[in-house]
């Protein structure tokens, strides 16, 4: 079955600096790639104009297409030249879906070191798991992204050089109460991705984790928490299908202990009171940017076999201003 045809109607404010364009049809997570040469063919019109895109003439858009349309948006910001200026935003007012900045162009570097991205509003963001490779990648795109960021993390010496004067360094044990308390009550939003430096040199060490952080966010009022799993030891939907029941039967056999701390910390996470989002990995794999291809909800949602440790960054740290996904475990893969 083919993917439903969209119609693009382009507007430009006669001083220039606005431009919208207004797409007509059922937006779906394969049709939403054609839009992304027509948003960048637009910016060439005005490069100093707001580029909106408005998906309210259309169905109500899903919220896999919408996430990877707002993706694609800010993969596009962060590709070119410094020069120009604008901001695109992908916008819908049907459902759940909430106008949401996607990414300004007036200092995005192809070199994320040598520049901001400031993405919407900017707010404090604590990572925990800092010094692992998820977690640095998840800093550095939060710092690009415009964030005021926090790092926790056990050897200052994993701290890259560019983190210099752009990131709080917060050293200390991840189980230490005081550690967690600290930065838990001076930050507005917590990304977890401490499940990359699970071992079973200190077991239970995430789960021990992922309470106390859940603990000292309740008691400081915080409420957005922003996890991460591998897809294969947590699925949470009803009904899995045959390959998801043969994966996690299969890692029950080889690593009990990891499926049993997974389960734990999503228990944990998905029990409490917590604007909660919990990104489910494909198995990690180095390289380059490759963008997020597949956003799997159900069982029925086709998530790839891999994906890069710089992509799932880029989503996580997506993630501290996005609210498609609040209570809820999206799969992503390339």
């Amino acid at each position: 079955m083919s993917d439903p045809k969209l119609s693009v109607l382009v507007r430009v404010d006669l001083d220039g600096r606005h431009l919208r364009l207004i797409v007509t049809g059922c937006l779906s997570a394969a049709n939403q790639q054609a839009l992304h040469p027509v948003i960048e063919r637009a910016r060439t019109l005005t490069p100093a104009a707001e580029v909106l895109v408005e998906l309210t003439a259309g169905g109500p858009p899903g919220p896999a297409a919408v996430a990877l349309l707002r993706a694609g948006i800010d993969q596009q910001c962060r590709d070119r030249p410094g020069g120009g200026a604008g901001e695109a935003r992908a916008a819908g007012t049907r459902g759940n879906h909430r106008p949401a900045a996607a990414g300004r162009g007036r200092s995005a570097q192809r070199d994320r070191s040598g520049g901001t991205c400031r993405v919407g509003r900017s707010v404090k963001v604590v990572v925990f798991g800092a010094d692992t490779d998820v977690g640095r990648e998840t800093v550095t795109d939060l710092v690009f992204r415009g964030h005021r960021v926090s790092a926790v993390l056990t050897d200052p010496a994993q701290a890259p050089a560019e983190w210099a004067d752009r990131v709080h360094l917060r050293v200390g044990d991840p189980l230490d109460a005081a550690v967690i308390d600290a930065a838990v009550a001076d930050n507005e939003v917590v990304i977890d991705v401490l499940c990359a430096a699970r071992s079973r040199r200190r077991p239970n060490l995430t789960v021990d984790a992922t309470r106390a952080i859940v603990d000292s966010m309740a008691g400081h009022g915080r409420t957005r928490y922003i996890g991460l799993q591998p897809a294969t030891l947590v699925d949470h939907t009803r009904y899995p299908d045959t390959w998801r029941r043969t994966a996690r039967l299969l890692w029950q056999g080889w690593c009990p202990q990891l499926c049993r701390e997974a389960a734990a910390d999503f228990h944990a996470i998905a029990s409490s009171a917590l604007s909660w989002t919990l990104v489910r990995h494909a198995p990690l794999t180095d390289g380059p940017v490759r963008g997020v291809r597949h956003i799997g909800m159900t069982h029925r949602d086709v998530v790839g076999p891999s994906i890069t440790r710089a992509d799932t960054a880029r989503f996580l740290a997506a993630q501290a201003l996005e609210t498609t996904y609040i209570c809820a475990a999206p799969a992503i893969s390339n």
